[in-house]
């Protein structure tokens, strides 16, 4: 199995895939969304709330399936209150 990191054909192919995911959140887009996310009745759904911007960190994890391609199995947003005045 080769295990070498930052093959740049796969490096390009996940950051194409990971830009459409964005476009996606910023568009509420959830069809795409849905079509990203690994079809799986573990899978929990994401909901949209209007905060405006905040300042935040977001994870996915993506796998490459043989039979479905690259597909986010997990994926976590979250913000953090502004400090105290």
């Amino acid at each position: 199995m080769d295990v070498t990191v930052n093959i740049p054909e796969v490096v390009a192919e996940v950051r194409a895939l990971f830009e459409r995911y964005e476009q996606a959140l910023i568009d509420k887009n959830v069809e795409v969304l849905d079509a990203t996310f690994w079809d799986s009745p573990r899978t929990i759904r994401y909901s949209f709330h209007e905060h405006g911007y905040a300042i935040g960190r977001q994870s996915q994890t993506w796998v490459r399936f043989p039979d479905l391609g690259w597909k986010v199995v997990s994926a976590h947003v979250s913000t953090m209150s502004a400090p105290p005045s």
